[in-house]
């Protein structure tokens, strides 16, 4: 016996059914990759970098300076284990106070020294914070390399701007103003040793700051968080 149905408008067949793939598709594509939101402004700087500049802020300031000279100047002269307690304060002061700076120029024959240190600081504090961002923007590495890469930074800094204003004082034969005119060698030998050791005195302390306090994984905007 053949089964009627009702015709379709236009004489066309019923629709069949749909599978449950059909009606609800896999998706062949994976889960997106959401970048992190972007650092909120004014912060850009890492900690170590905030760190540096305050210190050279503070510690190297025309100011400051005197008095932290003063100071270590003043300091009794000891033996033994207060002796080398001393002897290390005495180092760490000359080290924090090495990037000092002063506007003030207070006789026009010392003009070629005060444009020399202060140049020699504002190369030293954009070498440094420039390899201090680049760390902390970059792919985050292991810890332990990361501190020694903060520990280092100071030091490239430092050198970079030893070098720099000794080429350029020798270029414009000003070593004279440093008194040292009938030895020209130890004066660089003089602000290369210098550069040197405050680069690993800051060295040490940014290295520290940056195992105590770590930048936060979120910061690196290589990071992605995969959903």
């Amino acid at each position: 016996m053949t089964s009627w149905t009702t015709p379709r408008p236009g004489g066309g067949e019923p629709p069949a059914a749909r599978g449950p793939l059909t009606a609800s598709p896999l998706d062949p594509l994976p889960p997106r990759m959401v970048p992190p939101p972007p650092p909120p402004i004014g912060r850009t700087l890492p900690l170590t970098a905030r760190v540096l500049v305050a210190v050279v802020l503070v510690l190297g300031n025309p100011w400051a300076y005197p008095v932290l000279f003063e100071w270590v100047s003043d300091l009794p002269d000891s033996e033994g284990l207060a002796g080398l307690v001393t002897g290390l304060g005495e180092m760490t002061v000359f080290a924090l106070r090495w990037p000092h700076w002063d506007p003030r120029i207070a006789e026009p024959r010392m003009l070629g020294y005060a444009l020399a240190q202060n140049l020699r600081t504002l190369l030293f504090v954009l070498v440094t914070v420039w390899l201090l961002r680049r760390l902390a923007t970059g792919a985050p590495p292991r810890r332990a390399y990361r501190v020694l890469a903060v520990f280092a930074a100071p030091l490239v800094g430092a050198a970079v701007a030893a070098v720099g204003v000794t080429a350029l004082l020798v270029m414009v034969d000003n070593l004279h103003v440093y008194g040292y005119r009938d030895d020209p060698s130890r004066v660089v030998r003089d602000m290369l040793a210098g550069g040197l050791h405050a680069g690993f005195v800051l060295g040490g302390l940014l290295a520290w700051v940056q195992a105590r306090w770590p930048d936060p994984v979120g910061t690196d905007v290589s990071a992605i968080d995969r959903r």
